[in-house]
């Protein structure tokens, strides 16, 4: 015999709040999303700088056209 499981708190009381849950809402929560999406932006930059310097580093001092025509 099995039965629906009663629910604990009346439903009526549910409706009359007038007063919003905001637990967990907060300028501060804002705030944090702003830095870490600065952070993964700087570090986005970084990266791209990072690369770019590699492959400055690994250009040949010797132009194509002059390793092609063997000067």
């Amino acid at each position: 015999m099995t039965h629906e499981p009663e629910p604990t708190e009346d439903r009526q009381a549910q409706t009359d709040e007038t007063e919003l849950d905001t637990e967990g809402h907060s300028l501060a929560n804002g705030e944090f999303l702003d830095s870490v999406i600065r952070d993964r932006r700087r570090d986005d930059d970084r990266l791209v700088l990072d690369a770019a310097r590699r492959r400055e580093l690994k250009k040949p001092t010797r132009s194509l056209r002059n390793r092609l025509l063997d000067r």
